[in-house]
């Protein structure tokens, strides 16, 4: 029998934290329950667990001190040299002028507070307006130059330091003060241009415009602004200002008029103007060869076509809709953000090929806009060779989960659809049955197929036998899907080895499900920690009680209900012995050991009942404690196995467990409070989405990690 207590056997990987030190091992003492439920015999033993954990996971170490190292120096006895005296650094210098020079160019009204410390801010400045606060701040990076003519300085910013003015409430104003001319120059982070080689360490800031005492308005105009964009949601309905006379050679009139039609259906959010727009307000100015669209207070976006023939307006204003979707987006209007991106979805090519097209996807699937979802789907996904097909449909797959039926049902229908007239049919079929999911089992079991019947390469490989397999487990099929994972297997599939192993194990098929764990890879990743603590539960079931097979219903669910003025134990031991899965009895036995000091029954006991009814939090509280009292355990193997059983929790449980923990009477108050804060913290990470996308080859395979959220 696999034993937890032995470090070389043991298939939880410690959690390792970057940079951080080896933890001290705990004095855990010698602690025992004196009653069988009663969780109060955690005590201090499993909250000094749980905050070690909670440290580790939160990368808290605590480093030694160094103490100096001790120097030796020579004594000249013959020459007195006169003593070291530090000398000024001319950075010094230079950052004392450019601080005096700043601050002389500002009204006197204002007040500029200098910044400790080297965050990439060294002051913040409060706009007064007649000697009356504003409320208004804006933060300031100084730089000083020596070299160049001093017109429009450029300096390198890292990249880690624009992310932090990104992040910050205020705006950021990027200051280069030339000495040499005794000029200032400057720039404003959040109006930065697009930066087309983002990948790099840092980025090179030019300063475009002097700054003098005149500029004082332009300042606080821009910090105003910056401020109304970022509350646009107070301010409904925003200008919308179309300005321009010419496009493309052509009168500009068409495209305005177009624009406007467009915008007029949302009276409630944006109103069009012509002439000079209030604030907040965004923009469309068509510049002959571009039109450049923004909100005031963010960058703008410069839009550009390959023109020709006849003009597209209808096409052309959807993609001035699709940017000011973005910008909006941009500053969290949530609400404006997704009723521009219907107006674009029917005729815009731009938002097709956006960067932010799976952040568009994604805000319109979590409030439910299945209509223009499919609109888009049928722009992309459902044409054969689309330059946007691949990107819609990760992006389709990563935003909408299973829960979201209807909405995959209309997708893959759609999709279905459209392949069957495709010169290469297969792919199409195949993506629509992965888009279905678990939300209609049968029809992507009958696309599956399909798409093996159109390309019969497909059953080649192991990865369509696995997903084949899974469709028919969830159709409770049990016997052609393990037909289905042995394939999967012998093609060289290892994700289906534990997924098999599953269903041995559920099928009374223990000795071979204990086997099958030992050869999957489920010793690192997070995602397997079902796997693992099934690999414990399943070799205690074949090696501690000695039972290595039972014909069982993979899909039973067997009470346990006991006659109370019987022996219990023994009853227990009767209903495991005819099916070794009755989580129920696991249970009773469980607290049976716990009741007389058994710490390693307590432990398997409570993981079999916990893995085999995994959805009823009270068995995952039962497990932790059974984790946290048994003295056994190495402390790594404590934090291991903690963190697997608050993974499933998560998974199987969700917020009923966070209830039943604030419900559990028994739970110590010095326990309950850190046990909740290391649920919240370990978040179970998301399978890994597989797109199967065509090359020239045939097929690759591109791993997406699923996400919520706008990009």
């Amino acid at each position: 029998m696999e034993n937890l207590s032995d470090n070389r056997r043991s298939r939880c990987p410690p959690i390792r934290v970057p940079g951080a030190t080896p933890t001290p091992a705990l004095n855990t003492g010698a602690i025992r329950p004196n009653l069988g439920c009663d969780r109060r015999c955690l005590g201090s033993t499993a909250l000094n667990l749980l905050f070690w954990v909670h440290d580790s996971a939160y990368g808290s170490v605590h480093q030694s001190s160094r103490l100096a190292q001790p120097y030796s120096s020579a004594t000249c006895t013959f020459l007195r040299m006169p003593p070291e005296m530090p000398q000024r650094p001319q950075n010094h210098s230079q950052e004392s002028w450019s601080s005096r020079a700043f601050a002389a160019v500002l009204p006197s009204a204002w007040l500029v507070h200098d910044q400790e410390g080297d965050y990439g801010i060294d002051h913040r400045v409060e706009i007064f307006t007649d000697e009356r606060a504003t409320g208004l701040e804006f933060n300031v990076q100084l730089k000083s130059s020596r070299t160049g003519s001093g017109e429009r300085p450029a300096k390198p910013v890292k990249r880690s330091t624009l992310n932090y003015w990104e992040a910050l409430a205020n705006p950021t104003l990027i200051v280069i003060a030339h000495e040499p001319s005794q000029t200032l120059w400057f720039q404003w982070a959040h109006l930065l241009p697009w930066d087309e080689d983002a990948e790099t360490q840092s980025r090179l800031i030019r300063c475009e415009t002097v700054l003098s005492k005149e500029a004082a308005a332009q300042l606080a105009d821009e910090v105003q602004a910056f401020r109304h964009a970022r509350e646009l949601a107070r301010h409904f309905p925003v200008d919308v200002a179309i300005s321009g006379d010419q496009f493309y050679g052509e009168n500009a009139s068409r495209l305005r008029i177009s624009v406007s039609r467009q915008l007029s259906t949302l009276p409630s959010f944006v109103r069009v103007v012509h002439g000079q727009p209030g604030s907040p307000h965004f923009f469309a100015q068509i510049e002959n060869e571009r039109v450049m669209v923004g909100l005031r207070g963010s960058a703008s976006r410069q839009l550009t076509w390959d023109l020709v023939g006849e003009r597209d307006h209808q096409m052309i204003a959807s993609d001035i809709m699709a940017a000011l979707a973005f910008e909006a987006g941009r500053v969290g209007a949530d609400d404006l953000h997704i009723r521009l991106l219907k107006l674009a979805a029917p005729h815009s090519q731009m938002l097709l090929s956006a960067l932010a097209f799976g952040g568009a996807v994604g805000i319109l699937a979590r409030h439910g806009e299945t209509s223009t979802l499919l609109e888009l789907a049928r722009r992309t996904v459902c044409v054969e060779g689309s330059f946007a097909g691949d990107m819609a449909l990760t992006a389709f797959l990563a935003n909408t989960s299973e829960g979201d039926g209807q909405m995959r049902r209309s997708i893959s229908f759609a999709l279905a659809e459209a392949a069957r007239s495709w010169e290469s049919p297969g792919i199409g079929l195949y993506n629509a049955s992965a888009i279905l999911g678990d939300a209609d089992p049968a029809t992507s079991l009958a696309l599956i197929d399909e798409a093996g019947a159109a390309d019969p390469s497909y059953k080649t490989r192991g990865y369509w036998w696995r997903e084949r397999g899974t469709i028919l487990w969830n159709l409770h099929q049990v016997n052609d899907a393990e037909l289905c994972y042995r394939e999967a297997v012998r093609l060289g599939e290892v994700s289906a080895r534990p997924v098999l192993a599953d269903l041995e194990m559920r099928s009374g098929q223990y000795r071979v499900a204990r086997d099958s764990f030992g050869a999957a890879p489920i010793g690192e990743d997070a995602r397997h920690a079902q796997w693992r603590l099934s690999h414990y539960a399943v070799d205690y079931i074949v090696e501690a009680m000695g039972i290595p097979e039972q014909a069982r219903d993979a899909f039973a669910s067997p009470m346990f209900e006991p006659d109370m003025t019987s022996d219990v134990s023994a009853q227990a031991l009767d209903a495991l012995r005819d099916d070794a899965l009755n989580g129920w009895a696991h249970s009773a036995l469980a607290q049976k050991a716990n009741h007389e000091g058994d710490a390693k029954g307590f432990l398997y006991h409570s993981m079999a009942a916990a893995v085999t009814l995994n959805t009823v939090p009270d068995l995952w509280i039962d497990l932790l404690a059974a984790i946290m009292i048994d003295d056994d355990l190495s402390e790594v193997q404590k934090m291991n196995l903690t963190h697997d059983a608050l993974v499933c929790a998560h998974r199987y449980c969700g917020a009923a467990f966070i209830e039943a923990v604030l419900e559990d009477e028994n739970l110590p108050d010095e326990v309950r409070q850190p046990v909740i804060e290391l649920y919240e913290l370990t978040q179970p990470e998301p399978s890994p989405l597989t797109m199967r996308l065509h090359n020239e080859n045939g097929f690759e395979a591109i791993l997406v990690p699923r996400r919520r959220g706008i990009s």
